[in-house]
């Protein structure tokens, strides 16, 4: 992505504001969800791709975890997330980059947590590199808006500044993610559909190495 990547022109009180009015409501569902996995999986290492300002971190228990890794693309959301959780010290590592380049070198994860990025990246090429961090038995979890022939992919509210994300969103339906997840070496082990008040449907799947 270069720097004419919309993603960097959107403040984050826009961001969050947009996310989480009422006829949007995906920052509710993604904070939920995150709090799902850690309670179910119990992570000890942790990575986030796209964590924006550190949405559901405050679910994370610092006492247990090894690390936490965040990874976004704007800098003004991962300044907001270091603010909110910085006192975490070593346990947590935010860093402003483009998933697409970022090289996780010699780091391992028992969860993977990529929630609506895929829209915007190489599905493969992140896939394969998000496998290679896992640890044995490590999970990738990811989800992604489906699309709505009733529903503009980007929804419609006073934040004027998400709507230029229009020129850059890319659905994918299930199947053809699974598809290109197996490719990559993963499996699904647990799948479902969510549907919000907006009326707009998400993926959540849960995956593992294929190689377990």
């Amino acid at each position: 992505m270069n720097k004419e990547n919309p993603w960097l022109k959107i403040p984050i009180e826009d961001y969050e504001a947009h996310m989480s009015s009422p006829n949007v409501g995906q920052q509710q569902m993604l904070n939920l969800i995150f709090k799902e996995l850690l309670n179910q999986f119990n992570p000890k290492k942790i990575a986030v791709v796209g964590c924006t300002s550190g949405n559901g971190f405050e679910h994370v228990d610092f006492d247990y975890i090894d690390k936490l890794l965040g990874i976004d693309i704007n800098p003004e959301f991962i300044n907001s997330a270091k603010e909110k959780f910085g006192d975490a010290g070593k346990k947590i590592d935010l860093v402003c980059a483009d998933i697409q380049d970022y090289d996780f070198g010699k780091m391992k994860f028992d969860l993977i947590h990529c929630a609506l990025i895929f829209e915007y990246i190489s599905v493969e090429k992140v896939l394969l590199k998000s496998v290679n961090s896992l640890n044995p038995n490590g999970i990738l979890s990811v989800v992604l808006q489906l699309a709505n022939s009733d529903k503009p992919a980007v929804s419609k509210t006073e934040y004027k500044s998400l709507e230029s994300l229009s020129s850059l969103i890319n659905l994918h339906t299930v199947g053809d993610f699974k598809k290109i997840a197996e490719k990559s070496g993963l499996k699904e082990i647990e799948g479902r559909t969510i549907k919000l008040k907006s009326g707009k449907e998400f993926y959540f799947g849960i995956f593992n190495s294929l190689l377990l």
